[in-house]
């Protein structure tokens, strides 16, 4: 198992290291934070000051120092060296080395001490991991009624699946997003989880968005969809699962 892990960690380093040197950055990435998953992702978050925050896969850091910023203690790790270098210089640029922390770590092998952080987030990460090794130390380094909050790409859908099997090179060869047993899994360690799902019409508009973020044909067209995705969910909020979106409020609540 231990091998294994090594492997697959060292597979996910190698692949990001080589993007960042290429200046790669997936279109999904680069325009997503427009999207309605995005805007709860950041409102979700809130108001940070004071805070001992986690960032995993912290990439280029913006987010991390945008919270230190903020008024937050941030400790940003991600397993790109390559991106943990380039995020410590842009912290010292910006002045604000001494509130954001980066780290080169992997979320399976977290070394910092139980209930550390009172909030840990991430933003499309934890479908590079092995979900019950980083979901059982998130769970470990969060404080007592602290909260995880994250936002990953769903693989329930068949639509999703035929998608992703015809476009093997738009991620790296060890990522998988999350299916319902992940999900499962997750409630189980988090049984006070808030699961806000997005894109079941929505995703085709939600991909051209990608490519063509400056449409207002597409922008309007989206969100006459997503009325729709929220109108289904209401009515069937079972068929969560098979949307293409979930941003996840985690809370770890300890009974005395």
């Amino acid at each position: 198992m231990k091998n294994q892990l090594a492997d697959r960690q060292r597979t996910e380093e190698i692949y990001h290291d080589e993007a960042h040197k290429a200046g790669v950055i997936q279109r999904g990435h680069l325009n997503a934070g427009n999207s309605s998953y995005y805007k709860l992702f950041y409102d979700m978050i809130g108001t940070v000051k004071g805070l001992k925050i986690l960032e995993i896969g912290c990439g280029s850091g913006w987010l991390g120092m945008q919270l230190a910023r903020e008024g937050a203690s941030v400790l940003g790790i991600d397993i790109s060296g390559e991106l943990v270098e380039e995020a410590t210089r842009e912290a010292e640029k910006q002045g604000c080395a001494g509130r954001v922390v980066f780290q080169k770590m992997a979320v399976e092998n977290l070394s910092f001490k139980n209930n550390h952080f009172d909030l840990i987030i991430g933003s499309a990460i934890l479908h590079h991991t092995d979900i019950g090794l980083a979901i059982a130390n998130i769970y470990r380094v969060l404080s007592p009624e602290g909260r995880a909050i994250f936002v990953e790409p769903l693989n329930g859908n068949i639509a999703l699946k035929i998608w992703r099997k015809l476009t093997p090179w738009r991620r790296s060869p060890t990522e998988r997003a999350l299916l319902n047993r992940d999900i499962d899994y997750i409630e189980t360690v988090f049984p006070h989880a808030v699961l806000n799902y997005f894109g079941l019409t929505s995703m085709v508009s939600m991909g051209l968005l990608m490519y063509f973020p400056e449409s207002r044909l597409l922008m309007s067209l989206n969100t006459i969809l997503e009325k729709f995705d929220a109108a289904i969910l209401r009515i069937f909020p079972f068929w969560g699962r098979y949307y293409a979106v979930v941003v996840m409020e985690l809370k770890k609540i300890v009974k005395n």
